[in-house]
């Protein structure tokens, strides 16, 4: 990671040595179109940077999701929306929305 951020480059080989994506078209892993997927969604601010360590959190977390069976989202729904990418710069569904008229939104 540079500076808090990880490249696609850097986080695909992780994911191929550490048996995360399939390599071919069996074995272990995920398919390349779900890493992708994954990386899709948890990359909220979309600035070519790569993913920040919350990001990343969040994209292991839908990698761990694919990789037992399961489906990733259409979006990423709010409660997986890490409490620092909250706000207006941030393209999340309803992330900067507060829950109610009496929730404060955060700083």
């Amino acid at each position: 990671a540079k500076r808090g951020w990880v490249g696609g480059a850097a986080v695909r080989r992780y994911c191929e040595r550490e048996g995360l994506m399939r390599t071919g078209r069996e074995g272990p892993g995920v398919a390349k179109r779900v890493l992708a997927g994954a990386w899709e969604l948890a990359d909220a601010r979309r600035d070519a940077r790569g993913l920040s360590f919350d990001e990343f959190c969040v994209f292991m977390h839908l990698l761990c999701i694919a990789s037992a069976g399961g489906s990733l989202p259409a979006s990423l729904p709010k409660e997986l929306v890490p409490p620092s990418l909250h706000g207006p710069d941030v393209p999340y569904p309803d992330a900067a929305a507060p829950k109610s008229p009496d929730t404060p939104r955060p700083a």
